[in-house]
This record gives structure tokens, C-alpha cells and sequence, in this order.
């Protein structure tokens, strides 16, 4: 008698051996994300194991989802250092996934970095180009201080920055704090990244981790974005 075999099946037994015999990451966080689904717990377990597989290659989703595990207790305890651990993780697979699938646009401003440098000319028009653009407002502390204070997010960040360093000010981490916060609750791209490096800092590693995993979701769809995928 002959059996017929769905092709759900069929992929599922493809998807598993990819996952397992080939080693493949990719395949390795599908099999993960299939697992998660479920809220069996040894369902929600596996998919930490398969999801810690495809991390261990550096695949940036699976380093994702892990800090997600951490955060949420998914298959695991709730371990938020972990969790900071994995979407930092995340963040530098961002960058890796850039340098390794250059997008068209990259290769066009290489191309535009290369002649800079080597036509003297164009370089120039690019500089004359530059300084006719350059913004008026005046690079201060005074400038950052009343910008903040007005709701500037991008301001509200420079200003943490200057306060974090001294710089035009004497240095005060509680202001740099405070004001890293006003921007991250914004959606300050800047301000994010900075207050959840402050949060890591004081080893307050539930708000770092918050914070940690807005940073890389903007990373992740940023790369989405940029790539086409």
C-alpha cells in the first residue's frame, strides 16, 4: 500500500534536517519560532535550545528571540542580565548582516567615498556643497539646554551626552540620566541606546533590558529595510 506523505510533513522533516544534520542557523530559528508557538512548556524549552543553536552562529533574529526568552521567562527562568546580553547581541549582528549583504545604495556611496578621495575637484564641490547646507544654530550648551527643555528629543540627547562627559558643563550623571530617559520616552533613536547603556551601567537590568530590546527591534527593521528582506 502506497502512503502519501503531505507536504506539510515533507517540510517539516526538510526543515529538520536542515536544522539538525546541516547545522543551518536559519533553519535552526524557524524550527525555534515553529516550537514557540506552542505554550507547552517543553515546546517553549526546545525552542530556547534551537534558538540558543542558531544564536551560536550569530544568526541576529535567533540572538532576538533569546533575549525575548530571557526577558519573558519563555522556556527559561526570567534572567534580565541574560536578556541584555542577547539583544546586545542582536544590535552587533545588525551591523554584521550590513557588511556581509551590502544593499545597492551601499555600493553607490562607496563609489561616491572612493572619488572624494581620489578627485580633487569633486571633492571640492562636495565641500562647498557641505558648508552652504551647514545648520546656523550654534553648537552650545545653552543651545542643547533650551532645545531640551522645548521637548527636542535629538536636544534632550545631546544634552545627557554633554552631561555624561562634561562637556560644556560639569558632569553629572544623574542629569545625564535624566535626560537620556526624557529622549529614549520620545522614540530618540540616540536616547534609547544611551539610556539603556546607563540602566546596564547601574546594573538595573530589567530597565536596561526594556530598553535594550526597543533599541535592536529599531535596528532589526531598520536592516530589514535597508536589505529588502
Amino acid at each position: 500500500m502506497e502512503v502519501e506523505i503531505s507536504q506539510q510533513v515533507q517540510d517539516w522533516v526538510e526543515l529538520w534536517q536542515d536544522a539538525n544534520r546541516k547545522g543551518d542557523p536559519r533553519a535552526q530559528y524557524r524550527l525555534a519560532t515553529i516550537y514557540a508557538g506552542s505554550s507547552d512548556a517543553q515546546a517553549q524549552q526546545k525552542a530556547l535550545e534551537w534558538y540558543k543553536k542558531s544564536a551560536a552562529q550569530g544568526y541576529t533574529d535567533a540572538c532576538f528571540a533569546l533575549g525575548i526568552c530571557y526577558e519573558d521567562g519563555l522556556g527559561t527562568r526570567k534572567n534580565y542580565r541574560q536578556a541584555v546580553r542577547w539583544y546586545k547581541a542582536a544590535q552587533r549582528g545588525v551591523s554584521d548582516d550590513l557588511m556581509e549583504h551590502p544593499a545597492p545604495m551601499d555600493r553607490i556611496e562607496n563609489a561616491m567615498v572612493q572619488r572624494y578621495m581620489e578627485d580633487e575637484t569633486y571633492a571640492q564641490s562636495v565641500d562647498e556643497l557641505l558648508e552652504a547646507k551647514a545648520s546656523p544654530w550654534e553648537d552650545s550648551f545653552q543651545g542643547d539646554l533650551e532645545g531640551a527643555q522645548h521637548g527636542d528629543a535629538e536636544a534632550q540627547n545631546r544634552l545627557g551626552h554633554r552631561y555624561r562627559y562634561g562637556q560644556g558643563v560639569e558632569p553629572d550623571m544623574e542629569q545625564a540620566v535624566y535626560w537620556f530617559w526624557k529622549s529614549a520616552q520620545q522614540g530618540c533613536e540616540a536616547g534609547i541606546s544611551h539610556y539603556a547603556v546607563c540602566m546596564e551601567e547601574r546594573k538595573e537590568y530589567k530597565e536596561a533590558a526594556k530598553w535594550h530590546r526597543k533599541y535592536a527591534q529599531i535596528l532589526i527593521k531598520w536592516r530589514k529595510r535597508r536589505l529588502g528582506w
